[in-house]
């Protein structure tokens, strides 16, 4: 490797099938920030194909554009599925495969287990991640959930940052003064976006414990503001998390930043991001079971007071950064790496998210 290559900052092209105009992944944003905060110079390529499959064939063609100036070290795409096939695919430069939760585990079916519609995806999920040079996931259960066995060696678990400068505690009443919450009773904050219209999120199950605590309120938290959010957990007494699947659900952390307890079924990274911290529980997935917990964390009364402390050594979008960075460097050779001075972001393209 010459040195010059040791001596600037990692080069990446992050990939996106997605327009980050309509604001349903803020972790998407939250991560190119924190890298180039990191001093990874960063570009974001993004076509939306979500709702329009055919910007995967311009998505495609730009990424061949792109590819072709040689500026880049790592191609990462932020999802799998044909995204993360599309960007292995390639063999220009090295492809670094991000994988999200339902692109690996697949949409679930309302009879449980993965919906036959979602077989395309995963499979298209486990191809890229055959062909990648490196691969991250959310959680160990997503990484045991790689088929090809030298995949799984180049996985490194990366579970998503929380913003502890926006997430961290703020008093309880004048958040729900700001809320236009009366000041009395126990709350129970539910956080999914679209929650009703979304059968993973299993918002019957949170309403069923619910029924088993008279007197206790769930706020249902859909679509508020990023900056609102700080201020919807402090209103709150606990966070409940019922899910089918996640990956790394942000609102889980979110929620310890604030000093505020979770209790959660057992889903994603939950069970390894509780560890240790006091007054949180994993619960089975019945009514009884979360609102037994519920009631224990509810009754404690002091929140969650090692939650932020924790959150900031653990799982900042700093401590994320540094790990994206070194998966990074150990898939393109990179290194060893050290942050560029006062390096501006790369110029952007269609799409890309502000640093």
């Amino acid at each position: 490797m010459a040195n010059g290559a040791s001596e600037r900052a990692l080069r990446v092209l992050a990939v996106a099938n997605w327009d980050p105009a309509r604001a349903e992944a803020p972790w998407a944003g939250q991560r190119v920030a924190a890298l180039r905060a990191a001093g990874v110079e960063v570009d974001l390529l993004a076509e939306e194909c979500v709702l329009d499959r055919g910007g995967f064939v311009r998505l495609w063609r730009r990424l061949d554009e792109r590819l072709e100036s040689g500026r880049y070290d790592v191609v990462a795409p932020l999802y799998g599925s044909l995204l993360g096939l599309l960007c292995a695919s390639q063999r220009r430069v090295p492809c670094v495969l991000s994988l999200a939760g339902s692109d690996l585990h697949g949409a679930p079916s309302p009879r449980g287990g993965a919906a036959l519609s979602s077989l395309p995806s995963r499979l298209a999920s486990q191809l890229g991640a055959v062909l990648a040079g490196a691969v991250s996931v959310r959680s160990a259960r997503m990484r045991s959930a790689l088929w090809w066995p030298p995949a799984r060696r180049r996985c490194e678990v990366i579970g998503s940052g929380v913003d502890v400068a926006r997430f961290c505690p703020l008093p309880r009443d004048e958040a729900r003064r700001r809320r236009h919450l009366p000041l009395d009773g126990h709350r129970v904050a539910f956080v999914a976006l679209r929650a009703a219209a979304r059968p993973v999120k299993r918002i019957a199950l949170a309403r069923a414990a619910m029924e088993r605590l008279p007197g206790v309120a769930l706020d249902v938290v859909d679509g508020l503001p990023l900056d609102e959010m700080p201020w919807a957990y402090a209103a709150c007494d606990a966070l409940l998390v019922t899910s089918h699947a996640e990956g790394s659900p942000n609102c889980v952390k979110e929620a310890l930043a604030c000093a505020r307890p979770v209790v959660s079924v057992d889903v994603g990274d939950v069970r390894e991001v509780l560890a240790g911290i006091d007054n949180c529980a994993v619960a089975e997935a019945t009514p009884a079971a979360l609102a037994t917990a519920l009631e224990r964390v509810l009754t404690d009364g002091r929140g969650c007071p090692d939650g932020p402390r924790r959150m900031a050594e653990r799982c900042s979008l700093e401590a994320m950064a540094a790990r994206f960075v070194g998966l990074y460097q150990r898939a393109s050779g990179i290194g060893p790496w050290a942050p560029a001075r006062a390096t501006a972001p790369m110029e952007e393209g269609h799409g890309a998210v502000g640093g």
